[in-house]
């Protein structure tokens, strides 16, 4: 797996947009994952310290096309949820 991020990291700002490239800079971060760290993580979100923001809320799986065209709007803020499964 670490090949194919890899991969798409050098490949997608060096292909032009019209071969499939991303038409704006970003960056791609990676972190290393071990017990300790992800221990640590838990505490904080135990705490209430660290919280998952769910920007634009929670979707209906029959309104997925209105919250893809949120996330294509390019203004959404935190995740886009949409529920496949039922309750």
């Amino acid at each position: 797996m670490f090949q194919a991020v890899w991969l798409m990291m050098v490949k997608n700002p060096l292909t032009p947009v019209w071969l499939g490239g991303v038409p704006r800079s970003y960056l791609s971060v990676m972190g290393v994952v071990n017990e300790e760290r992800m221990k640590e993580l838990g505490r904080l979100v135990q705490e209430g310290t660290l919280k998952g923001v769910i920007g634009d809320g929670i979707w209906e799986m029959e309104d997925a096309k209105k919250a893809y065209a949120v996330l294509l709007g390019r203004r959404a803020r935190g995740k886009i949820v949409v529920k496949v499964g039922r309750d």
